[in-house]
């Protein structure tokens, strides 16, 4: 998948290089230790199945050359915008369906990459881990709505990657 931004080309190709980036730069921070969690492809893959415009603009920043950083968010967003218009007037799609097509494109890309499918395996496994530790503490309500949005997220994956 290749999104034109300004005058750069942002060439978006699932492999060891952009899983590296994704995990380095999208990761969560660990409250307690300050570190990164390594689960950037994970976050990233959540983002894209729930159609985050942010999700979408950080891929596309990771995936520019070294010579296109100075590209602003706005014009991501104006790329985002000119390639649903293509797809509208290629593919034959309204707005609708080409903005949801892109995320689509994504998740189907990402999926067929053997690196982000077992990265992705990996961070639904530590899902399941955390909603089990979840499921053990006492019981309120604050528990009952993290345990079924866990749930609900883990099952969305789940039936992303089959």
């Amino acid at each position: 998948m290749e999104i034109t931004v300004k005058n750069a080309v942002a060439d978006i190709t699932f492999n060891y290089g952009m899983m590296f980036k994704v995990d380095k730069e999208m990761s969560t921070i660990n409250p307690q230790t300050g570190e990164r969690n390594n689960d950037g492809v994970g976050a990233l893959f959540t983002k894209i199945i729930n159609r985050s415009d942010d999700g979408l603009v950080s891929l596309i920043r990771l995936a520019l050359p070294k010579s296109a950083k100075k590209v602003s968010e706005e014009d991501i967003v104006s790329a985002i915008g000119n390639y649903i218009e293509e797809k509208m007037d290629n593919d034959g799609l309204d707005e609708a369906e080409a903005y949801r097509s892109i995320f689509e494109e994504v998740k189907t890309e990402m999926v067929d990459s053997g690196f982000f499918k077992e990265k992705i395996s990996t961070y639904i496994q530590n899902m399941e881990k955390a909603l089990r530790y979840m499921e053990a503490q006492e019981d309120n309500e604050d528990k009952a709505l993290q345990v079924a949005a866990t749930e609900e997220i883990i099952g969305t994956m789940k039936n992303a990657l089959s």
